[in-house]
């Protein structure tokens, strides 16, 4: 029985350790802009700007006229992934023209405990959760 759990501790170090290695760390800023139509026709501008430092996160995102202010802990998943933990979200400027589709979004990510998992996409991070696409911030040579 002793055998066996330090089998299977071993093993979970393993996988520990293999996961770390292929996902590499996440650091700098990531953002997302454009456009999102909703389902009742209207076309709302969204732009994001996320950072990571460490273990940590901080995320802005203006969606319409109402902004999203979000930070906690993230931690890395398997092949590329991550998985983001709110700790902290603040919603402003909801009112009652703010589309359901925003709405939904901006209310889970803003909750205590609630997940985004990014998945790799093409160089950038997919948020499964809020079909959202976030991208390395680009240096603009200045």
């Amino acid at each position: 029985m002793v055998g066996a759990a330090i089998a299977a501790t071993l093993t979970a170090s393993l996988f520990i350790g293999w996961n770390q290695l292929v996902t590499p760390p996440l650091a700098g800023r990531y953002v997302s802009a454009g456009e999102v139509q909703l389902a009742n026709g209207e076309v709302v501008s969204v732009s994001t700007t996320s950072m990571f430092s460490g273990d940590r996160f901080f995320m802005i995102s203006r969606q319409g006229a109402a902004v999203l202010e979000l930070s906690g802990k993230f931690s890395r998943g398997l092949l590329g992934s991550y998985r983001l933990l709110i700790e902290k979200g603040e919603v402003t400027g909801l009112d009652a023209e703010t589309h359901d589709d925003l709405l939904f979004n901006m209310l889970y990510t803003r909750t205590p405990g609630s997940v985004i998992s990014l998945e790799p996409f093409r160089g950038c991070l997919y948020a499964l959760e809020t079909r959202q696409l976030y991208c390395p911030e680009q240096d603009s040579g200045d």
